[in-house]
């Protein structure tokens, strides 16, 4: 983290202990960090935290424990349900990491787009932890309909 935001490392720190215990095949990398105090050769894959906020956050980090989990992701642009599956599961995500009702993690934001995601993973957020672990099964099984469709990257 850049020192000026340290402050809000206990709230990252819950944030990244929450997605590590989100379920078997899920993976977390080996940390999370900060834009542009890591880069890679696919760029930098830190989080922002903008005007004080860390959702930010956790949309960057929903997305590195998705491809850590997954791998990188480019199905057909016609497998409509693979995409919403996928926008699923990092949604699901990013409301696991902020450890609030989805209701209260989107307030104030003005996402575009993503409707059905928001309904379907703030419905499967707020079951039961069995629950989730189901409705997280079937989202995969949509990606995973063709191995050739995600790429895994060690690099995370």
């Amino acid at each position: 983290m850049w020192p000026e935001h340290r402050k809000y490392l206990p709230e990252l720190t819950l944030m990244a202990q929450r997605l590590d215990q989100s379920g078997s095949w899920l993976k977390s990398p080996r940390s999370f960090h900060e834009f542009g105090l890591r880069r890679t050769y696919l760029g930098d894959g830190g989080f922002d935290i903008a005007e004080g906020h860390v959702r930010t956050a956790a949309i960057a980090m929903a997305d590195g424990v998705f491809a850590k989990s997954l791998g990188t992701c480019s199905p057909p642009p016609e497998e409509k349900r693979v995409w919403q599956a996928m926008d699923n599961i990092r949604l699901w995500l990013e409301y696991r990491s902020m450890g609030q009702d989805p209701s209260v993690s989107d307030k104030g934001l003005h996402m575009q787009g993503v409707e059905a995601a928001q309904n379907e993973a703030a419905r499967a957020s707020r079951a039961s932890e069995s629950e989730q672990r189901k409705w997280l099964a079937k989202e995969r099984s949509y990606i995973l309909q063709d191995s050739a469709w995600c790429t895994a990257d060690d690099q995370l």
